[in-house]
């Protein structure tokens, strides 16, 4: 029950991906963000999830800080972006 709020499904159909630390204080480290990336563009190809949904907890319920003010939700799209070019020209 991680994201529920009347009128979403984002518990019954949604993926749930965990980032440890504490992002309103410091930001999450390289190999967390490229770690993330690659784990979110895996599930995008095999679970045909559009990249305009990767979002984030907070971004679904509003009543929460998570991921924290350090987490930029703009830089993962753009890794997804640089993963979605690097495995194209392969």
């Amino acid at each position: 029950a991680h994201c529920k709020v009347p009128g979403n499904f984002y518990n019954d159909h949604g993926i749930g991906i965990c980032l440890i630390g504490n992002f309103e204080h410091t930001r999450p480290t390289a190999v967390q963000m490229r770690s993330l990336a690659a784990l979110c563009r895996f599930l995008c190809e095999e679970c045909q999830i559009p990249e305009s949904q990767v979002l984030t907890h907070g971004g679904i319920t509003g009543r929460t800080k998570c991921p924290g003010r350090n987490f930029s939700l703009a830089e993962l799209h753009r890794r997804l972006g640089q993963t979605v070019l690097a495995s194209s020209t392969r």
